[in-house]
């Protein structure tokens, strides 16, 4: 265990430590916002000092071009398995569903998105166009209007998040397992506000 913290036996291991700093970063992206998370946390919490997290990642933009590079990759991942085609209610209930599944366990990502959302998406907007520079979209979300109604549904999912979280903290326990449960209701009005834009 205490080898594990030698500086020497670490930085042989430069795909372990960059892992380790974004697992750090993600965690105070997550925690504090892009204008909140500084580098001594981001150090603390990966075990690297400073010069090393900036060796790898540059500046603060950099490394936080590469948590959202990541989860981006995760989320695209997650997106394959889906079908795209929200031609029915039922396809565009199940894509409801289906991310608010992947928000409810990817909590980091999560919060990192409704600090974004806070925000006006301006970080987001700053580093978008280094993101998507060599990205490979899935062919249908480039259809005319399907990137909208995905980004729609990821919006609509943060606002009833963040909804319960605030009813829960008005009515204490009366909301808590709506935090991992979706209700039928929501799901009903997000496919119906998909069909009004088009899907």
């Amino acid at each position: 265990m205490l080898e594990s913290r030698n500086p020497s036996k670490r930085h042989r291991d430069p795909e372990a430590a960059r892992r380790a700093i974004l697992d750090a970063a993600q965690a105070a992206f997550a925690a504090h916002g892009y204008d909140g998370a500084r580098f001594d946390t981001i150090a603390a919490g990966s075990g690297y000092n400073r010069s090393l997290i900036c060796q790898y990642f540059r500046d603060k933009e950099n490394l936080y071009l590469e948590v959202i590079r990541r989860a981006d990759r995760d989320i695209d991942d997650f997106l394959a398995d889906l079908s795209l085609n929200l031609a029915t209610t039922t396809e565009r209930e199940e894509l409801v569903r289906a991310v608010f599944g992947y928000l409810t366990t990817h909590t980091e990502i999560r919060q990192i998105l409704a600090w974004e959302a806070a925000s006006d998406w301006r970080t987001y907007r700053r580093v978008i166009p280094s993101l998507m520079s060599g990205a490979v979209f899935p062919a249908d979300i480039l259809e005319p209007g399907n990137l909208f109604r995905h980004l729609l549904v990821v919006n609509l999912c943060l606002a009833y998040f963040s909804t319960i979280a605030l009813a829960a903290a008005l009515e204490t326990d009366a909301y808590e397992n709506q935090l991992i449960q979706i209700d039928d209701w929501f799901v009903s009005y997000a496919a119906m506000a998909l069909a009004d834009s088009g899907g």
